[in-house]
């Protein structure tokens, strides 16, 4: 738009190819807001920019050929290029500008194109090139830092969700995880479980063999208990020698299988204990640990090495 209004000032204006510039802008300034740009292919995405150069030379031969002071206007199809195109494109477009600027020369001549202004051409596409590939290197590098910076985000929020100890999701991962099963489950009406597990005697482990011995038993449990679970369940250590496995899909009868499939799996030499309960579609998240938890406490207070399941009055 700047270009078509300084191409209105001046003695002489051919209003024809003015007209044509005009119709041939606005097309692609309509172009540029409606593409879907993220489902065109990438080729695709410079033609605005390579329409605009047309757009361009029309206009500079509408307002008196080389000496009508809008060369420079080729200047920002390849800005933009550099700002959002490949290298490839930027190359193509500083190519495609050499033969805008040079192609009148050939066909129309002097006294529009006079010779003399090949030199100016040849500047204006060195400075295109060095403004072309400057932007381009920088942009380059600040994407490949806001990449780094978005990885070190992921990484850290991975980090703080994890438990060091055994690389299975923490408390807080827990919780979260919790909030949005029970979401999707309340809209889904599919039920829901949660297990709660501790490693039997716990304590008597690091007392006889160290707490080396028992944080390798803790690695060993949450490997094992892991690679029993389906993809969609969730595996947290909740506390101490404390985990909690979270079941969506899966009612009380199924999730104490799955129980005593963990304990199976347990260690030669160490046991533990499970409690189940099926969250009821009402209840809190608090709630449903807090009963599970309580099952698991009834199944330590009845021997240990056993699963208990919450009855149905329980499931709130």
């Amino acid at each position: 738009m700047l270009g078509l209004g300084l191409g209105l000032i001046g003695s002489r204006v051919d209003v024809g190819e003015l007209g044509v510039s005009v119709v041939l802008t606005v097309a692609l300034f309509a172009l540029a807001l409606t593409m879907p740009w993220p489902r065109v292919p990438t080729w695709r995405r410079a033609l605005p920019a390579f329409g605009y150069l047309l757009a361009i030379g029309i206009l500079r031969d509408a307002a008196g050929g080389a000496g009508s002071g809008l060369s420079a206007l080729m200047l920002l199809p390849i800005f933009w290029l550099a700002l959002y195109g490949t290298r490839a494109q930027v190359v193509a477009v500083l190519v495609a500008t050499a033969v805008a600027l040079y192609l009148p020369f050939v066909l129309i001549g002097a006294p529009a194109y006079p010779a003399t202004m090949w030199r100016g051409g040849a500047l204006l596409v060195a400075v295109g090139a060095i403004i072309g590939f400057t932007v381009y290197a920088l942009i380059g590098r600040l994407r490949a830092l806001l990449a780094e910076r978005a990885r070190l985000i992921e990484e850290l929020e991975t980090l703080a969700g994890t438990d060091p100890l055994t690389g299975v999701p923490n408390r807080r991962a827990w919780d979260d995880a919790l909030e949005r099963t029970m979401a999707a489950a309340r809209r889904s009406g599919e039920p829901l479980s949660v297990v709660v597990l501790d490693v039997d005697h716990f304590k008597r482990i690091n007392d006889e063999h160290g707490h080396q011995h028992g944080d390798r038993v803790l690695k060993t449990v949450a490997a094992a208990w892991s690679a029993e679970l389906r993809p969609g369940d969730l595996l947290a250590r909740i506390g101490g020698e404390e985990f909690a496995a979270l079941l969506p899909s899966c009612d009380a009868v199924t999730a104490s299988t799955v129980a005593e499939r963990l304990r199976q799996a347990m260690p030669r030499g160490t046991t533990s204990s499970a409690g189940v309960a099926q969250w009821d579609g009402s209840a809190e998240a608090v709630a449903v640990l807090a009963a599970a938890d309580e099952m698991l406490y009834r199944a330590k207070q009845a021997g240990r090495d056993r699963t208990m399941v919450a009855p149905a009055r329980d499931r709130r």
